[in-house]
C-alpha cells in the first residue's frame, strides 16, 4: 500500500461541533462491535472522567482527551471499536485518522508523516499528521500495530501524548490538538492476553495481569531491531484495554449480521451450522478470514 493509504481521514463537514458531548457511546458501540462490551464500557468510563477534567480546565486534557492501548487477539474488533468511536464522534466535529505503523518502519517514512527536516527532499510538502491537525484539531487518531513502527515514530508518540501538539518539521509551525483521542493497537503477547481474559474474572486482576504481560513483552525483528513497550510509554496511556477471544455464540451473531448486511436472507440455523464448520478457522486466524470463508460458502451455493 502507498503512504497515502496509510493515513485516511473523513471528509470535513459542518457539524454540530462545540456542543457538549453526552457520553452515551457504549450503546452505539455495542451495536457495531460484538462480544467486547467490557472494552466499550471501559472506554466510556475513561472518556466521561477525562471530559470532566477537561471541563474543569485541566490543560493536559484540553489537548489529548484520552489515550488507549488496545491489546489482545487479532481480528476480534480492536480496529472496529476505534472506527465505531470515530463514527460516533463525527457528529461532534471529529475527524478520523488511521495510521498503519507498519508503513512507518523506517526514518524516511516517518518524515512523510511528520514532514521532512529543512533541506531534505520533500521538505516543501507538509507532513500528513500536521496537515490533518491544521485542518481539524479534533481527531480520533488510530495507530495500528505500534510494534511495527520505527523507534523514531515511537519516540514521537511519547512526545505527542505528553505535549498534545505536533511540530511541522520543515516550517517549525506548531499544531495543537483539541481534546483528541489517541488509540494504539498492539498484537504483542496476544495469545497470553487471551488466556488471561479466559481465566481471570476480576477486572482489577485482569488489568494488572495484562499490564505486567505488556511490560515484559519484547519482540525481535530481523537486522537486530527489537521492540518493547516501555514503562514510560505505558505511564502515559489512560487505559490498557484487553479484547477477548470471541466465543462460538459471538461468531454466530457476527456472521449472521454480516451475511444479512450483504442483502442475503439467511436463517439463524444455517449460520449456526456454517459457524460450526468454520469455527476452527476463526480460532486460528481471526474473524476476518472466518467471515470470508462463510461468505464464499453462502454466495456460491
Amino acid at each position: 500500500g502507498s503512504q497515502s493509504e496509510a493515513v485516511s481521514s473523513t471528509n470535513h463537514k459542518e457539524v454540530k461541533a462545540d456542543k457538549p458531548i453526552v457520553w452515551n457511546f457504549a450503546d452505539y458501540g455495542k451495536q457495531l462491535v460484538v462480544g467486547q462490551d467490557h472494552a466499550i464500557d471501559t472506554i466510556q468510563k475513561v472518556l466521561i472522567a477525562n471530559s470532566k477534567l477537561a471541563d474543569l480546565g485541566n490543560p493536559r486534557r484540553q489537548r489529548i482527551l484520552a489515550s488507549f492501548l488496545f491489546v489482545g487477539p487479532t481480528g476480534v474488533g480492536k480496529t472496529e471499536t476505534a472506527k465505531a468511536l470515530a463514527g460516533w464522534l463525527k457528529d461532534y466535529g471529529y475527524d478520523y485518522l488511521r495510521i498503519d505503523a507498519n508503513q512507518f518502519s523506517d526514518r524516511e517514512a516517518v518524515w512523510t508523516l511528520l514532514g521532512s527536516p529543512k533541506g531534505y527532499i520533500g521538505s516543501e510538502t507538509p507532513g500528513l499528521l500536521p496537515d490533518a491537525i491544521s485542518r481539524n484539531p479534533k481527531q480520533v487518531i488510530l495507530i495500528d500495530e505500534i510494534e511495527k513502527a520505527d523507534q523514531g515514530f515511537y519516540q514521537f508518540m511519547l512526545q505527542l501524548l505528553d505535549e498534545g501538539y505536533v511540530v511541522e518539521r520543515s516550517t517549525g509551525k506548531i499544531y495543537y490538538l483539541q481534546r483528541a483521542i489517541v488509540i494504539i493497537t498492539s498484537n504483542l503477547e496476544n495469545k497470553r492476553i487471551a488466556e488471561i481474559m479466559e481465566t481471570l474474572k476480576d477486572p482489577i486482576q485482569i488489568d494488572i495481569a495484562v499490564r505486567k504481560t505488556i511490560e515484559s513483552a519484547m519482540i525481535s525483528f530481523g537486522g537486530g531491531r527489537s521492540f518493547r513497550i516501555t514503562p514510560e510509554f505505558l505511564g502515559r496511556i489512560d487505559a490498557v484495554i484487553p479484547f477477548r477471544s470471541l466465543g462460538f455464540e459471538d461468531l454466530v451473531e457476527i456472521a449472521h449480521r454480516e451475511i444479512r448486511g450483504l442483502g442475503v436472507n439467511i436463517s439463524y440455523e444455517t449460520v449456526y451450522e456454517l459457524t460450526q464448520k468454520y469455527y476452527p478457522i476463526a480460532r486460528e486466524y481471526g474473524v476476518r478470514y472466518f467471515l470470508k470463508k462463510i461468505q464464499e460458502d453462502v454466495l456460491t451455493q
